[in-house]
């Protein structure tokens, strides 16, 4: 909520100064979509989406909302179901990535593993967790948590489509190191995420009293 009122007021102050909005503004409903996401309103997203897109032909974006807006898009298509127009609209979003002044957290490649694990196509996680060279021993910090949650996600799938139970133990592992690290840390998102995938873990692993 504070957030939603901050991206308001910064609206207000990037539309009225005058008949022109001010760069920056299309950004503020770029983040109010992604906000909506989080409350999976995905028609109030897909509004402050297209809202973004008719401020940035008129030049009121900023360089780096091209690829925000894309990446909000491809969350809203895969939430509805529509994988490979997700992937699309990602694979646009790094096409027309700008630096930004802080660190990225939710890299785009791990969005789109995330996906594709979810269509089923684990070959493709397994291929990224080896590009970026993820293990369990890793240290584990907030810049590359999403990653390892993903990475986590990625043994779950692969335990699934084998029926090996050792990539789930794995997982289990990982999982029970982020959870401590995401609950020290106080960031509540990845601990709700974790202690979801910690339960669908346990219940494959038949520990049922656990996952409950």
């Amino acid at each position: 909520r504070e957030a939603q009122r901050t991206y308001e007021r910064g609206f207000e102050l990037a539309s009225g100064q005058g008949t022109t909005p001010l760069r920056g503004a299309g950004d503020m409903h770029t983040g109010m979509a992604e906000l909506a996401l989080e409350s999976n309103d995905l028609d109030g997203a897909a509004d402050h989406l297209l809202a973004s897109t008719q401020l940035d032909e008129k030049g009121a974006g900023l360089p780096q909302n091209a690829s925000r807006r894309r990446i909000a898009a491809a969350l809203i298509r895969a939430a509805e179901g529509e994988a490979d127009a997700a992937i699309g609209l990602l694979i646009e979003a790094e096409r027309t990535y700008v630096g930004e002044y802080f660190p990225i957290v939710r890299p785009i490649p791990a969005l789109k593993t995330r996906i594709r694990i979810a269509q089923g196509r684990v070959a493709d996680g397994i291929n990224w967790v080896a590009e970026r060279g993820l293990s369990v021993e890793d240290n584990l910090d907030y810049l590359s948590e999403f990653e390892h949650v993903t990475f986590a996600r990625v043994l779950m799938a692969q335990s699934t489509a084998t029926t090996d139970d050792r990539p789930m133990r794995d997982a289990l592992a990982l999982l029970d190191r982020l959870l401590a690290e995401a609950e020290a840390g106080g960031r509540q998102r990845t601990v709700v995420e974790v202690l979801v995938l910690l339960a669908m873990a346990r219940h494959a692993l038949d520990d049922d009293a656990a996952a409950l």
